[in-house]
């Protein structure tokens, strides 16, 4: 596997290779690893001819991992591409990679979500902030209330009044005792 990433890692002894033709004069790996680096630097533009280096390659990894290699850093939201691939463990990655379209950001397929840029508005030191001239609308939590996730407890106690509607406990005079046995009702 490792020998599989060393051939498409950039490395200086690696040759520039920009064509098809370069590839049919080399030999066994080396054109596979030419054909990969070629399809991919071609299909974004050449669909057709991509997808014929990419038809060319003999070892069946390196095939799977020019698929895996091309719908993420080409065609990020093409899932069709992850069938393409053979191996049970590189097809799963291509799928998860495809369905996680935030990580694709910035690259070409990997389009915003329509109607915006994408990611949060700006805050405060990123041009955004307060507007003119105002504290900028109701305090956290609307008009009055408790802003999200604590804040000072409301007055008249702290826990509010109790699900009956009366004073908070501990608030008001102390109940009467019962009434003694015996004792003569009014």
């Amino acid at each position: 596997m490792i020998i599989l990433f060393s051939l498409f890692a950039c490395t200086g002894g690696e040759p520039n290779w920009t064509s098809a033709e370069q590839c049919e004069a080399a030999s066994g790996a080396e054109a596979d690893s030419c054909y990969a680096t070629v399809a991919q630097a071609i299909i974004g533009e050449d669909l057709v001819g991509g997808t014929a280096l990419v038809e060319k390659i003999q070892d069946p990894l390196t095939k799977d991992y020019a698929w895996y290699t091309i719908t993420r850093e080409v065609f990020p939201n093409r899932g069709d591409l992850c069938t393409k691939i053979s191996d049970p463990n590189i097809a799963e990655r291509c799928k998860v990679y495809v369905k996680r379209p935030h990580l694709s950001r910035g690259k070409q397929g990997g389009a915003p979500p329509p109607g915006g840029q994408g990611g949060p508005p700006p805050g405060p030191g990123m041009g955004g902030g307060k507007p003119p001239g105002g504290a900028g609308g109701p305090p956290p939590g609307g008009e009055g209330g408790r802003p999200p996730g604590g804040g000072p407890p409301p007055p008249g106690g702290r826990d509010g009044p109790p699900p009956g509607g009366g004073p908070p406990p501990g608030d008001g005079p102390p109940p009467s005792p019962p009434p003694e046995e015996g004792a003569a009702q009014e």
